[in-house]
């Protein structure tokens, strides 16, 4: 007489694969090469410099500012320098010294 290998309670043999989305992946929030999601190492570094510290020189390519630092605004890093309020755009950051 044949055994019985039935093995229990068997589907008909479809499966549903759980929660998969056909392979489509979205990506996350990348935007050819540009940091959208996350900060940029320019903005991450003046964000642990405290507002009020004072010399605080910003380079550029073209040239370099120094003054007291003011913060963050619309893309711009804000230095006092010389009474007058200097904005200069994050992307346009090379380089950062503190305390010159």
């Amino acid at each position: 007489m044949p055994k019985n290998n039935s093995g229990g309670n068997k589907s008909g043999g479809s499966r549903s694969g759980g929660n998969k989305s056909n392979g489509t992946r979205s990506g996350g929030n990348r935007s050819n090469g540009n940091r959208s999601g996350g900060m940029s190492s320019t903005q991450s570094i003046l964000s642990k410099i405290g507002v009020g510290t004072p010399n605080i020189r910003i380079h550029t390519e073209d040239t370099s500012f120094t003054g007291v630092y003011l913060g963050i605004s619309n893309g711009s890093a804000i230095i006092n320098e010389g009474g007058a309020p200097r904005y200069i755009k994050l992307s346009a950051i090379t380089a950062i010294d503190v305390g010159v």
